[in-house]
């Protein structure tokens, strides 16, 4: 382990338990608690070379050193710089957290599920939560045989849900069964149904609306390649309800 990584995580034990500075806390409250988080992120291998996190920990450490300091004594000039210094420092944690959130998602996409379960402990929301997060954790309970339907919530049901159907689909495709066009269409059922959960939480409610719509047609076709009589279909017919009507409506209200 290095230095680096060694000071960081002394930092990030000692800054979990000690008070934050009181002059200006409601700037840099939501500061302190993202470099908790962050400190913790770089003490993990997997994420140890971020540099643009590297970047804010340094920053917001000295920052909660200056902020300590002037809570004994501070003249109003040097409050006034640490004001300035706080405000500029949240600018830069906005974009900071586009990137990390386009992170989480590429290493989502890349099916790097154990360091990202990982983050459910992180003391840091938007880290904790990060849907890519979410996901992670649920595969890796996936994997090893331990998820529990009744536990999840809608998103993670529909994860577990689509991961099955693609796997019947697959072999259906491999095996020329009679089944892969009603599978195929199910599986777009389920898949945009998904992304519409997705788009909720991130709150683009216009491509939630297009997800909507995309549920609707693949329901229509699903109607033909599965036959209204076949379970699957009745089944999804009756699981994108929701889909097709108020939650289409609350995206398009949002989106007009």
């Amino acid at each position: 382990m290095t230095a680096k990584i060694l000071l960081t995580l002394f930092f990030s034990f000692t800054a979990l338990y000690a008070a934050t500075p009181s002059l200006y806390n409601m700037v840099g409250d939501p500061l302190y608690e993202a470099l908790d988080g962050y400190q913790q992120l770089l003490a993990d291998p997997e994420f140890e070379k971020m540099e643009s996190v590297e970047r804010f920990v340094d920053a917001a450490e000295k920052l909660y050193s200056e902020g300590m300091a002037l809570d004994t004594k501070s003249t109003s000039l040097q409050r006034k710089e640490y004001i300035q210094q706080l405000r500029q420092l949240s600018k830069e944690m906005e974009s900071l957290e586009q990137e990390v959130s386009g992170t989480l998602d590429r290493l989502a996409e890349q099916k790097a599920y154990k360091p990202l379960s990982g983050l459910q402990k992180n003391p840091y929301a938007f880290l904790r939560t990060h849907p890519a997060v979410a996901k992670a954790a649920l595969m890796v309970s996936m994997e090893s045989g331990t998820v529990d339907m009744t536990k999840l919530s809608a998103q993670a049901r529909l994860y577990v849900t689509l991961d099955n159907l693609k796997k019947k689909l697959i072999k259906a495709r491999e095996t020329g069964s009679s089944e892969a066009p009603c599978l195929n269409d199910i599986t777009g059922i389920n898949y945009w149904m998904l992304k519409a959960e997705e788009f909720k939480e991130s709150g683009e409610a216009c491509k939630g609306l297009e997800a909507c719509e995309q549920v609707e047609q693949f329901l229509k076709t699903a109607k033909k390649s599965c036959t209204e009589e076949h379970p699957m279909f009745q089944l999804s017919r009756e699981s994108s309800s929701s889909y097709r009507t108020a939650l289409k409506m609350e995206f398009y209200e949002a989106c007009r």
